[in-house]
């Protein structure tokens, strides 16, 4: 298993990252894509996606404070039970689903529309 994951422009599909160290997992992707991918039960702390695309892939009791989503493309991305604490989607566009219990204190216009409803299309 492995605690730490660095990318750029990587293209990754239909990954199951359930079986990273539950503990701690931090991932840097940057211009990567990440389709139909997986993010269960995960503490992802600080973790950066900055300029990514997330298209229709699925966080799931997945720890995300501070984690940037800087420009990330989230067509079809679902977040369920996430704690998205400081989570910055600033200029994050496409559609967005938030399901169940939502934790942040972002102060992000954007962020602040994310926690209002349960599906946002931007």
């Amino acid at each position: 298993m492995f605690r730490m994951f660095n990318s750029q422009t990587a293209r990754l599909l239909e990954i199951n990252f359930f079986k990273c160290e539950k503990t701690f997992f931090s991932a840097n992707f940057k211009n990567c894509l990440l389709q139909y991918c997986n993010f269960l039960d995960l503490n992802m702390k600080s973790s950066s996606f900055n300029g990514s695309k997330l298209k229709d892939s699925h966080f799931t009791n997945t720890t995300l404070k501070s984690a940037d989503f800087s420009g990330v493309d989230l067509s079809g991305a679902i977040f369920h039970n996430c704690d998205l604490c400081n989570a910055d989607f600033s200029v994050a566009p496409n559609v967005i689903s938030i399901r169940g219990q939502i934790k942040s204190r972002k102060q992000n216009s954007l962020f602040q529309k994310l926690l209002g409803c349960s599906t946002l299309l931007i």
